[in-house]
């Protein structure tokens, strides 16, 4: 009989002890199922929110217009928030030719469409966190400052259209290649300078590469400039200390500018850019 009574405790103590254990496990485990399930907890779907807001594009509501004598659109202002800004191609029915006032920032990127033909003056000034501009084929005139003081800028076409560039368009932006438009017949004051452009060909279209064209550009070490060019202005490459060749044809004609004197100039041989390398004890090579 004790035998017994005891065989019976031992058997209680055992499920007991089985039920326990069994319990903790299973609720251990619904705890780490809800810990790998964010979606539970609301985390990743905020987290998911903040992403899409941060490449929210723009709407045509966030603009401030104007209508020009001609019946055209121009944009003044940009009020909204969006990273990227998407230039309307018609507003109320009309052609959207000119943009001015597009700064915010939370720009990243810019997409001018093919309708706009003028970019005004300070047009796109001095966006802190703008790393790219798209712009479309019919762009003729691009203004002063337009997109100076742009640092974080590192994409932008220039297309083939564009007759027109005004000063410091550029100057200080992050851009390390450009494509010079082949409809551009002059380079104004200061249109590249402080970039962080490493190499140029300046296209033969180019009369005049004007003053202090690329200003400062530290980064730059090889510049092309192709027959038809005829002037380098005072300044055009001052404080190119990384400059180590320059190709110049015999277009060139006058050359106000100096180069660093361990660059090496590139040029047929009797041309003035000879003739230059000498006098200002730079190296030169015949091509």
């Amino acid at each position: 009989m004790k035998n017994n009574v005891i065989i019976m405790i031992l058997s209680v103590l055992i499920t007991v002890s089985m039920t326990a254990c069994g319990g903790v496990k299973e609720a251990d485990v619904a705890v780490g199922d809800k810990e790998q399930a964010p979606e539970e907890t609301g985390i990743e779907g905020e987290e998911g929110k903040e992403g899409k807001e941060s490449l929210e594009e723009s709407q045509i509501e966030d603009f401030e217009y104007i209508f020009l004598e001609d019946g055209t659109v121009a944009i003044r202002a940009y009020n909204g928030t969006a990273a990227i800004v998407n230039i309307p191609e018609e507003i109320d029915g009309a052609k959207v030719t000119s943009i001015d006032g597009i700064k915010g920032d939370s720009i990243v990127k810019i997409v001018i469409p093919d309708s706009v033909t003028t970019i005004e003056q300070a047009a796109c000034w001095a966006n802190d966190n703008l790393e790219e501009v798209v712009m479309g084929e019919n762009v003729t005139k691009i203004g002063a400052k337009a997109f100076d003081l742009d640092s974080e800028l590192k994409v932008i076409n220039l297309p083939d259209s564009v007759e027109e560039i005004g000063e410091a368009a550029f100057s200080t932006a992050a851009i390390k290649e450009i494509n010079i438009p082949k409809s551009l017949t002059d380079m104004s004051k200061g249109v590249f300078s402080l970039t962080e452009l490493e190499r140029v060909t300046i296209p033969g279209n180019v009369k005049t590469i004007g003053i202090c064209a690329f200003e400062d550009c530290e980064n730059l070490q090889e510049v092309v400039v192709e027959e038809g060019v005829e002037m380098i202005d005072e300044g055009a490459f001052k404080g190119n200390d990384a400059l180590t060749q320059v190709e110049l044809p015999a277009s060139v004609t006058e050359i106000k500018c100096k180069f660093p004197g361990d660059c090496t100039i590139i040029a047929p041989a009797g041309s003035y850019a000879e003739s230059y390398a000498n006098e200002i004890g730079c190296n030169f090579k015949a091509k």
